[in-house]
């Protein structure tokens, strides 16, 4: 992921120098990112928006954009599957330790943790102690 302010940044992922079915997703500084998933001939995209409650707590906010499929009945069955990923998601980030993003460098990573070690420096350089 390259940072660059104000916009934040965005990353794609690889396997073997390929791109991996074209899949992206853009981080816009302090709080949102938007995965853009690729159908063919459409748009798909899922924002995420994470919101401070308190020191330990952030409510997500998850809101889906599609051209197709657009029939109302099918809105309950959409937000039953993003319910369903963001739940999974919540039960890694709650069962992760440490709770808070560790230092820069007190880990040991891997080339495919490039955007995380981006958005970990753009969090100590510019978030962390900040009201954001």
């Amino acid at each position: 992921m390259d940072y660059a302010p104000p916009y934040g940044g965005r990353t794609r992922s690889t396997l073997d120098g390929r791109e991996d079915g074209g899949a992206y997703l853009d981080f816009y500084a302090p709080n949102m990112m938007v995965l853009h998933i690729p159908v063919r001939g459409k748009v798909f995209r899922m924002h995420a928006i994470s919101v401070p409650i308190d020191d330990t707590h952030v409510r997500m906010i998850v809101v889906g954009a599609r051209s197709f499929a657009r029939l109302s009945l099918l809105n309950p069955i959409c937000n039953r599957q993003n319910l369903k990923i963001a739940r999974e998601d919540q039960a890694v980030v709650e069962s992760s330790a440490p709770p808070r993003i560790a230092a820069q460098g007190a880990e040991r990573s891997v080339r495919t943790e490039r955007a995380t070690l981006r958005f970990r420096k753009y969090y100590f350089d510019v978030l962390a102690g900040s009201s954001a």
